[in-house]
């Protein structure tokens, strides 16, 4: 596949996921028990090792931007809301990223089948509404299979690398993630 086909597919699916996902996220904090503790991180600038790094820290450098740009410290419902459109942007880069990894291995009408299916899922909508660890799971986990198919096809230096970064998102993203790497490690 060419490269313009490879990115209109990948921005095609984006856009129209990222659309998707981020209809109605405005909700309240309290709606789910784990937000109010991840806002705290966020807004504190701390950590523990019951949530995986990837999220919070995207999470926080977000904040920090949105903060310093209206020089003023976000509310609980703000970081949250922030915390949201974190994860309903990870979620579409998956739907991409799998669309991607579709289209080079089984064809355009596969990677389009697989976008528009990942696009239309109840299951991503509602992760991707709340500030939680599964949406970088789903997008790293993405990018480990588009890595893992170049990496097979070539497997040269510059596609080992990208795999071991892959594998390391994987790693940050959630902790039930690491068992996945153990798969990768077998092949």
């Amino acid at each position: 596949m060419s490269r313009l086909t490879s990115i209109c597919i990948a921005l095609i699916f984006f856009c129209s996921s990222l659309y998707v996902f981020t209809r109605n996220n405005d909700f309240p904090f309290y709606c789910h028990p784990d937000e109010r503790g991840k806002a705290a991180q966020v807004l504190d600038d701390v950590r523990n090792f019951h949530h995986p790094l990837l999220m919070l820290t995207t999470a926080s450098l977000t904040t920090r931007v949105i903060k310093d740009w209206q020089n003023r410290k976000p509310t609980y419902q703000e970081t949250v809301e922030i915390g949201r459109w974190v994860a309903a942007v990870f979620v579409p880069g998956g739907v991409a990223v799998l669309a991607l990894t579709l289209l080079h291995t089984s064809g355009l009408f596969a990677a389009l089948a697989v976008g528009l299916v990942l696009t239309l899922d109840p299951t991503l909508f509602f992760l991707s509404h709340y500030m939680k660890e599964n949406s970088t799971l789903i997008f790293s986990l993405s990018l480990l299979f588009l890595t893992h198919t170049f990496f097979n096809r070539l497997p040269n230096l510059r596609n080992t690398a990208f795999l071991g970064a892959a594998m390391g998102l994987v790693g940050s993203s959630n902790y039930t993630g690491l068992i996945s790497l153990a798969v990768v490690l077998l092949f």
